[in-house]
């Protein structure tokens, strides 16, 4: 079985020590090999460009997330999405294949931000999340809705906020640990199912 991390900083593990880093603390737990193709401040058009090659290692299980850079330099929604969607038809051609679509986080604005008109990147971030959410509809039995901002907005204003380090929007230790917790089930799940 070949998994596959498709995405940003965020699968990257940017700002961690690499050891505490989730998506290391998936592989160790898999037991599986796990190709990391997360790289920082990559937006989905670059993620688009490089899913040719990543798919040339045929992953049965590929983890796809995008969109916190998007957001922050504001690229329109329709754009966003029409990347999405072409990185989740162009993986799912492989009938064998898996994808896990990942929504993103909240990210956490301060009240001083909020005063300087920083709940737009935000609000943006919630918009993406929702049309990515509509990508699923109709349903289909290979790709797997992992809802991050679901599982974050359960959390107060200050378990938000542990999760992330000082800029608000990458994963502190405590939040590449949570997205260990809540991730590792999802692909040990699909990993299982597989088995049978």
């Amino acid at each position: 079985m070949r998994i596959a991390l498709l995405g940003d900083s965020i699968c990257a593990g940017y700002g961690v020590r690499p050891d505490k880093a989730w998506a290391t603390m998936l592989a160790k737990a898999l037991e599986y090999g796990l190709h990391n193709d997360g790289i920082n401040g990559s937006t989905a058009r670059e993620g688009l460009l490089r899913l040719p090659a990543l798919l040339e290692t045929r992953p049965n299980l590929l983890y796809v997330q995008f969109g916190l850079n998007d957001a922050w330099m504001e690229l329109p929604e329709s754009e966003y999405i029409q990347t999405m969607d072409r990185i989740l038809r162009e993986s799912l051609k492989e009938k064998a294949r898996k994808v896990i679509l990942g929504t993103n986080h909240l990210v956490y604005v301060t009240e001083e931000q909020i005063r300087a008109g920083g709940t737009a990147y935000p609000e943006k971030v919630r918009h993406f999340n929702a049309a990515l959410r509509a990508l699923l509809s109709p349903p289909d039995p290979r790709l797997i809705l992992a809802d991050i901002e679901a599982w974050t907005a359960d959390l107060d204003v200050v378990e938000q906020a542990s999760l992330l380090q000082w800029d608000g929007v990458h994963l502190s230790e405590e939040g590449n640990a949570f997205y260990f917790q809540r991730l590792e089930p999802v692909f040990r799940d699909i990993l299982d199912q597989s088995a049978t």
